[in-house]
């Protein structure tokens, strides 16, 4: 047999020191070594030849627990285990994370369900993870808009929900790109000039009547009378109107006079007629003026003196024609 040599005449041949006989290949080989895949201890590996080793599959290794061949990437038991918490689910198996655990990669740990691990883990837009195991947060000064699925300032409305009604509001809603509450409409008689939110629809309306035939019926005004009102012209397109008859007399005293004062930053007019029916108004004698009025009698020549006629009942349309909307009075001076 190769590699024995005989220990003497009438003697035996044997191995030398340290090796032993492998009857597959009539040789000796080292002890330690495998002859064939039956001195291979390890269910699942095979000997690589005579004077090789036991070794498993390629893409196998030996799980000394269960003295067997495992697949690489297969723990055989829980030391296994290289991220903190798992353990392994049996010989040839995996590791795994408690129930309700996941991996976290950057703790090497595993985390609870429904917590991040890093921030790539936060669907929402804006949101960052406050540590592994922790929460997906937005930034200090902002909040959750789940509408939105994003995180916005604190002091923006998300959703209409965001945006209760406010005083004598009936419609509010949220603009998303601006993140602001608006009025969408205010209650009969009230408007909202300054476009704020926050106060609503701040302005009440005079109250005087809104078409010619609706006009408000001020008293008859006597001679060396005055009346005064105080009206608002907050919605886009409104108007007041008003009925007045001046006191006739023939002296030179009779001078009927009407006067519009705006309020800051608007313009506004009026116009000045004699007749009004349901259907239309047939206006008269002064339009688009903001001071109206009619002088006593007297002759070109100075010698001699005629009464001025009579106006009797005069309508008054007041309507803004620039400026800004607002809620301050203009004010109305009728004298006689």
């Amino acid at each position: 047999m190769t590699g024995q040599t005989c220990s003497g005449a009438g003697g035996t041949c044997g191995c030398a020191a340290g090796d032993k006989v492998c009857a597959a290949s009539n040789s000796c080989i080292p002890n330690g070594t495998c002859c064939t895949t039956a001195d291979c201890s390890v269910t699942g590996q095979s000997c690589s030849g005579s004077g090789g080793s036991c070794v498993c599959a390629s893409g196998s290794h030996v799980c000394p627990l269960g003295n067997n061949c495992i697949p690489n990437g297969a723990c055989c038991s829980s030391a296994d285990c290289s991220v903190t918490g798992q353990t392994c689910s049996g010989i040839g198996g995996s590791c795994n994370c408690a129930a309700n655990k996941h991996a976290c990669n950057a703790s090497n740990s595993c985390i609870t369900n429904g917590t991040c691990c890093t921030t790539a883990d936060c669907t929402v837009g804006g949101q960052s993870c406050n540590g592994a195991g922790g929460s997906c947060l937005c930034a200090a000064g902002q909040k959750l808009c789940v509408a939105q699925n994003q995180c916005i300032a604190n002091a923006w409305c998300c959703s209409n929900t965001d945006c209760p009604a406010q005083s004598q509001t009936n419609g509010t809603s949220c603009t998303s790109a601006t993140g602001a509450c608006n009025v969408t409409g205010c209650n009969n008689g009230f408007a909202n000039p300054d476009g704020s939110y926050a106060n609503g629809c701040e302005c009440a309306d005079a109250g005087f009547g809104k078409t010619c035939g609706t006009s408000t019926l001020l008293n008859t005004l006597g001679i060396g009378g005055t009346i005064t009102r105080n009206g608002n012209l907050p919605a886009v397109g409104a108007e007041n109107w008003f009925t007045v008859t001046f006191a006739y007399t023939t002296a030179t005293s009779y001078h009927p006079h009407i006067v519009l004062t705006s309020p800051s930053g608007t313009t506004m007019k009026m116009d000045i007629g004699k007749t009004c029916t349901a259907a239309a108004c047939g206006l008269t004698g002064g339009t688009g003026v903001t001071d109206w009025e009619v002088f006593g009698g007297g002759a070109a020549t100075g010698l001699t003196y005629a009464p001025t006629p009579s106006v009797g009942t005069m309508i008054i349309r007041v309507y803004q024609t620039a400026g800004a909307r607002v809620c301050a009075n203009y004010a109305l001076t009728i004298t006689n």
